[in-house]
């Protein structure tokens, strides 16, 4: 059985079917799971291309595969017509993929990426260096970028543009004698070698084949990370990706340009666009059905907020009530750490006083050398630099640490205010630089730990019957899980955790009461009621190693089921044999007790009593006869 259902809300949302029946088993008839529905798929094609006609773009042609409106054209020509206007995208039902179509300019000058899924560079020559590192940040962070060549595009650019670690980001390298022409006739798709998953779901007998390019990007593979998924007939690669951090990138050498082939023509056109943009944005979809069991854990996500936001410089600050980190109150980016709030609050709905505050990033430094980091406080406040790298890295108010330019360092900084007027202040000293605050160019949200990083986070989960469970949310630098140390029965449960972890959940969380609310099933096993008939020469074979019962009704089952059947258990030969030893003890008892009633008596015989001796006679009546 299948249907379509469209959602009106985003969320963790149980579906539940039932069957129509009337039958001895009615508690198997219903089946409830939990379906994770995600928002909006939001992606920014960026146009490059020169057509005085904004329909004849290539960056317009892949826009319109996604949403095929006028209204996407006509903003876009709105935007061009007035650069400095702000637009913001329709809002759609939750799972449609809403582009979002930006000249160049447009897209330099926009602050911000988190609120995007993937990025599509139509035809785009280049891109500043400032934007470009803010594009590869998106990517590392869990974005997704699509580069589709055309003539416009600047192949020493895209070959130069490399990572930290100076590793390309393009997976393909671009020939440097810029676009080939196909002499005689097209290059067509070599439809055998289209092997990308992304590509797999269309049809073996679309007409992707058919699509022919009489001009193309020739192109080698640019580092042993890169996957050729398509070629063209000559054997040059059509479509390749790799992996960069928590993204990807996905690279197109034809141009989407009807005067270089047929593509945009063919009806593959538009699923093929959709499915290169579900294959960027990789949304996660935990498993939110789970078995019985004892104890589980639930992976949520990644365990990062959106990628490439505006807070791509300062540090991830988490304010707590108290002094323990349990209770949070707000989670934001801070720019820097240099705050007077005296006898105010940090923010709206925070303490005056008795807060603490964690801040947790990362460190660039201009230049390599030794540099003094200390606090200057109205409360505690400590700082502790590459903890998971050097085993001695302590955390103190003043610390003199050797800092290398070429790499990040992990930083964390600790303040907890007490009563009367609350500051917190990090400042630096260097190579160059005077005592002063560590301004935000210097610092970054991502944390850098070897190894990685673990924060914990507690939450509440409510059980369909009971008191609630306690659980931990464990955040890391690669995953957001739930874990639940309780046995777990058939039902619904709903974790809680705080409202101000909602960013990392993405879609997943409904706001309720101040809490952020995801529903997840325990669900019975479907199999436990398949029952299968027992035939004769089974039954038989079964009987010679066990004691069978075949039960002929769902009434006999459930009596089986619940004890109420007999047959040759192990307790059934102990029974016997202390049923055996209780008969002997009381014949036994019995025997003794007659013996001690019928038995004969034993009856005592004494001597006959012995007279005087005749010496004692003799001497008697010799003192009788000597009396006068």
């Amino acid at each position: 059985v299948s249907f379509r259902h469209r959602f009106a809300r985003t969320g963790t949302q149980p579906v539940t079917a039932t069957l129509d029946v009337s039958d001895e088993m009615p508690s198997d008839n219903t089946t409830t799971r939990i379906a994770p529905v995600r928002g909006a798929l939001r992606v920014l094609v960026v146009e490059g291309g020169r057509a005085p006609r904004l329909a004849e773009r290539p960056g317009a042609f892949v826009a319109l595969a996604l949403a095929p409106t006028q209204a996407l054209l006509d903003r876009a020509a709105a935007r061009e017509a007035a650069p400095g206007a702000a637009a913001k995208p329709p809002d759609a039902p939750p799972g449609f993929v809403v582009p979002e179509l930006l000249s160049l300019p447009a897209f330099i000058a926009r602050e911000r990426l988190d609120d995007v899924a993937a990025v599509i560079l139509a035809d785009v020559p280049r891109i500043p260096s400032n934007t470009a590192a803010r594009l590869l940040q998106f990517v590392e962070r869990g974005g997704g970028l699509l580069a589709l060549h055309g003539p416009r595009s600047d192949a020493d650019f895209y070959n130069r543009w490399q990572t930290a670690e100076q590793q390309p980001v393009m997976p393909l390298a671009l020939g440097n004698a810029g676009l080939a022409t196909a002499e005689d006739a097209p290059v067509m798709v070599d439809a055998l070698s289209v092997i990308h998953p992304a590509l797999q779901p269309l049809a073996p007998e679309s007409d992707l084949a058919s699509a022919g390019f009489i001009r193309y990007w020739p192109a080698t593979a640019a580092s042993p990370r890169t996957r050729v998924g398509a070629r063209l007939f000559n054997g040059l690669p059509l479509l390749a990706d790799q992996t960069l951090g928590k993204g990807r990138v996905l690279q197109w050498t034809a141009p989407v340009d009807p005067a270089a082939g047929n593509l945009v023509s063919r009806q593959v056109f538009l699923p093929l666009v959709h499915e290169l943009v579900y294959y960027l944005a990789s949304p996660i979809v935990p498993n939110l059905n789970l078995p019985p069991m004892r104890g589980a854990t639930l992976s949520l996500g990644s365990g990062q907020a959106d990628a490439g936001g505006p807070a791509d410089q300062g540090l991830r600050a988490i304010y707590y009530r108290g002094t323990e980190q349990k209770e949070a109150l707000l989670v934001r980016t801070d720019s820097q750490i240099s705050f007077n709030w005296g006898k105010g609050a940090p923010a709206p709905g925070l303490p005056a006083d008795h807060f603490n505050v964690v801040w947790s990033g990362s460190l660039r430094v201009p230049v390599s050398g030794r540099y003094r980091l200390f606090t200057r406080a109205g409360g505690d406040m400590s700082v502790q630099v590459d903890a998971g790298r050097d085993s001695r890295a302590r955390a103190a108010s003043d610390l003199r640490v050797d800092l290398d330019a070429t790499r990040r360092h992990d930083l964390v900084v600790r303040y907890a205010a007490d009563k009367g007027r609350a500051s917190a202040a990090l400042l630096w000293e260097g190579p160059g630089i005077g005592a002063q605050p560590i301004p935000a160019s210097a610092l970054s949200p991502d944390r850098v730990m070897d190894g990685g990083w673990s924060e914990t986070h507690a939450a509440r989960v409510h059980p369909p019957a009971g008191e609630p469970l306690d659980a931990l949310l464990q955040q890391t630098q690669d995953t957001l899980a739930l874990h639940l140390p309780h046995r777990l029965t058939p039902g619904l449960y709903r974790a809680e955790v705080p409202a101000v972890w909602v960013p990392l959940f993405k879609d997943l969380a409904v706001i309720s009461n101040g809490l952020a609310q995801i529903t997840f099933c325990v669900a019975t096993d479907g199999s436990e009621s398949r029952l299968a008939t027992v035939t004769p020469d089974e039954a038989a074979f079964g009987r010679r190693y066990t004691d069978l019962v075949l039960a002929a009704t769902a009434d006999e089952m459930h009596r089986a089921l619940g004890g109420g059947a007999v047959g040759r258990e192990f307790w059934r030969p102990l029974a016997v044999a202390l049923f055996l030893l209780l008969l002997a003890e009381t014949a036994l008892t019995r025997w003794i007790a007659i013996q001690r009633k019928t038995g004969a008596e034993a009856v005592p015989v004494f001597d006959e009593p012995a007279g005087p001796s005749a010496a004692f006679r003799a001497s008697r009546d010799i003192q009788n006869g000597s009396q006068p």
